[in-house]
Protein backbone atom coordinates (compact mmCIF):
# COMPACT_ATOMS: atom_id res chain seq x y z
CA UNK A 1 0.00 0.00 0.00
CA UNK A 2 2.67 2.10 0.86
CA UNK A 3 3.95 1.99 -3.03
CA UNK A 4 1.02 2.69 -3.55
CA UNK A 5 0.93 6.38 -1.60
CA UNK A 6 4.61 6.56 -2.55
CA UNK A 7 3.65 6.93 -6.91
CA UNK A 8 1.18 8.86 -6.33
CA UNK A 9 2.73 11.37 -4.08
CA UNK A 10 5.84 10.94 -6.72
CA UNK A 11 3.80 11.55 -9.32
CA UNK A 12 2.31 15.09 -8.25
CA UNK A 13 -0.85 14.15 -6.59
CA UNK A 14 -1.33 15.96 -3.35
CA UNK A 15 -1.92 14.10 0.19
CA UNK A 16 -5.55 15.64 0.47
CA UNK A 17 -5.98 14.28 -2.75
CA UNK A 18 -4.48 10.94 -2.09
CA UNK A 19 -6.42 10.15 0.72
CA UNK A 20 -9.87 11.09 -0.93
CA UNK A 21 -9.18 8.86 -3.86
CA UNK A 22 -8.20 5.77 -1.31
CA UNK A 23 -10.75 6.58 0.86
CA UNK A 24 -8.08 7.27 3.76
CA UNK A 25 -7.61 10.11 6.32
CA UNK A 26 -4.93 12.50 5.43
CA UNK A 27 -3.07 12.03 8.24
CA UNK A 28 -2.70 8.13 7.92
CA UNK A 29 -1.90 9.16 4.42
CA UNK A 30 0.78 11.39 5.56
CA UNK A 31 2.07 8.77 8.67
CA UNK A 32 2.19 6.33 5.85
CA UNK A 33 4.83 8.06 3.50
CA UNK A 34 7.10 9.23 6.20
CA UNK A 35 7.27 5.59 7.53
CA UNK A 36 8.31 4.83 3.74
CA UNK A 37 10.61 7.13 4.23
CA UNK A 38 9.07 9.42 1.06
CA UNK A 39 10.72 12.83 1.86
CA UNK A 40 7.28 15.80 1.76
CA UNK A 41 7.54 18.63 -0.15
CA UNK A 42 7.71 22.03 1.35
CA UNK A 43 4.70 24.23 1.24
CA UNK A 44 6.33 26.40 -1.46
CA UNK A 45 7.15 23.34 -3.54
CA UNK A 46 2.96 22.49 -2.77
CA UNK A 47 1.97 25.56 -3.79
CA UNK A 48 3.72 25.42 -7.13
CA UNK A 49 2.36 22.18 -7.90
CA UNK A 50 -0.94 22.95 -6.84
CA UNK A 51 -0.84 26.15 -9.05
CA UNK A 52 -2.13 25.13 -12.02
CA UNK A 53 -5.13 23.25 -10.26
CA UNK A 54 -6.29 26.49 -8.78
CA UNK A 55 -6.48 28.61 -11.96
CA UNK A 56 -8.37 25.70 -13.24
CA UNK A 57 -11.03 25.72 -10.38
CA UNK A 58 -10.91 29.57 -10.14
CA UNK A 59 -12.46 29.94 -14.05
CA UNK A 60 -15.76 31.01 -13.64
CA UNK A 61 -17.78 34.11 -15.13
CA UNK A 62 -16.46 36.87 -15.40
CA UNK A 63 -17.59 40.07 -14.47
CA UNK A 64 -17.69 43.44 -16.77
CA UNK A 65 -18.60 46.70 -14.82
CA UNK A 66 -20.22 49.34 -17.27
CA UNK A 67 -19.51 52.48 -16.46
CA UNK A 68 -22.80 53.59 -15.24
CA UNK A 69 -22.43 50.59 -13.01
CA UNK A 70 -19.11 52.13 -11.67
CA UNK A 71 -20.54 55.26 -10.76
CA UNK A 72 -23.54 54.01 -9.19
CA UNK A 73 -21.27 51.94 -7.01
CA UNK A 74 -19.15 55.29 -6.42
CA UNK A 75 -21.93 57.45 -5.55
CA UNK A 76 -22.97 54.86 -3.06
CA UNK A 77 -20.16 54.93 -1.28
CA UNK A 78 -19.53 58.48 -1.19
CA UNK A 79 -23.18 58.71 0.29
CA UNK A 80 -22.25 55.76 3.13
CA UNK A 81 -19.43 57.99 3.75
CA UNK A 82 -21.19 60.89 4.43
CA UNK A 83 -23.70 59.23 6.58
CA UNK A 84 -21.56 56.95 8.57
CA UNK A 85 -18.10 59.71 9.22
CA UNK A 86 -18.13 61.12 12.62
CA UNK A 87 -15.54 64.04 10.80
CA UNK A 88 -13.40 63.58 13.85
CA UNK A 89 -10.81 61.45 15.21
CA UNK A 90 -8.77 61.55 18.96
CA UNK A 91 -5.44 60.31 18.69
CA UNK A 92 -3.98 58.28 21.37
CA UNK A 93 -1.99 61.60 22.55
CA UNK A 94 -5.10 62.99 23.16
CA UNK A 95 -5.51 65.48 20.28
CA UNK A 96 -8.62 65.76 18.38
CA UNK A 97 -8.23 65.59 14.43
CA UNK A 98 -10.97 66.57 11.49
CA UNK A 99 -11.17 63.89 9.01
CA UNK A 100 -13.24 65.47 6.70
CA UNK A 101 -14.18 68.69 5.00
CA UNK A 102 -12.16 71.60 4.38
CA UNK A 103 -9.91 71.53 7.89
CA UNK A 104 -8.84 67.60 7.08
CA UNK A 105 -5.87 65.98 8.82
CA UNK A 106 -5.85 69.32 10.90
CA UNK A 107 -5.83 69.86 15.31
CA UNK A 108 -9.39 70.34 16.18
CA UNK A 109 -7.91 73.02 18.41
CA UNK A 110 -5.85 75.14 15.66
CA UNK A 111 -9.02 75.24 13.49
CA UNK A 112 -10.93 76.71 16.67
CA UNK A 113 -8.50 79.05 17.39
CA UNK A 114 -8.31 80.45 13.74
CA UNK A 115 -11.98 81.12 14.12
CA UNK A 116 -11.57 82.96 17.39
CA UNK A 117 -9.15 84.97 16.10
CA UNK A 118 -11.05 85.45 12.47
CA UNK A 119 -7.62 84.42 10.23
CA UNK A 120 -5.07 80.97 9.67
CA UNK A 121 -2.32 80.91 11.92
CA UNK A 122 0.58 81.21 11.38
CA UNK A 123 3.60 78.67 10.71
CA UNK A 124 5.21 80.74 13.84
CA UNK A 125 2.16 80.62 16.44
CA UNK A 126 1.51 77.63 18.29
Amino acid sequence: MSGTLASLYAAGRSIPEIAAALGMAKSTVRKRLLDAGVPLRSRAEGARLAGPKLSEMRRGKGRTFTDEWRGNISAARLRWADEMAAGVSKKASGYVTITRGENKDRGEHDVIMEERIGRRLRPDEI
